[in-house]
Formats: C-alpha cells, sequence, structure tokens
C-alpha cells in the first residue's frame, strides 16, 4: 500500500456516494455543476484510472463482482456529459 492510498480511496469513496446519491434522487442534476470541475479532473486523471483498473483486477481476485467505486465512475461520466 502506497502512503497516498488511503487518502486516494477516501477520496473514491466520498466520489462513489455523491454518484450514488445522484443516481437515487438525492442529489439532483442540478446541483452536480459545484463539484463538476474537481471531479472531473480527479476520476479522469491517467493515474486515478490506472489505480481503478489495479483495484478491478483486486477485486477479482477476491471474488468481488462489478468495478471498483462504480458510482463514482458514473458520476465521472455525467459530469462530463452535464
Amino acid at each position: 500500500m502506497s502512503e497516498d492510498e488511503p487518502a486516494i480511496d477516501h477520496l473514491l469513496f466520498v466520489y462513489d456516494l455523491i454518484g450514488y446519491y445522484t443516481e437515487t434522487g438525492v442529489i439532483e442534476e442540478g446541483e452536480l455543476p459545484i463539484i463538476r470541475f474537481e471531479a472531473s479532473r480527479v476520476l479522469h486523471n491517467k493515474q486515478m484510472v490506472k489505480y481503478l483498473t489495479w483495484l478491478d483486477s483486486e477485486y477479482a481476485a477476491v471474488g468481488i463482482t462489478g468495478p471498483a467505486y462504480a458510482h463514482a465512475r458514473k458520476l465521472a461520466e455525467r459530469v462530463n456529459h452535464g
């Protein structure tokens, strides 16, 4: 585990929650511009994408289905196309 991994995981967890709340309607689409720039920069960062790909392989290795931080990934698409 790198020194930065806990902070990165916390940040991804926060974006995952925001993504989940957006999908369920707790956060409205019109409220996303507040975080649009920051979320886009973080979630589309090459190193972050590489980390998420690595996490996916770790999930698969222990039998967890689906991508890591799936709601955060959906949020990344939302903020890019919103």
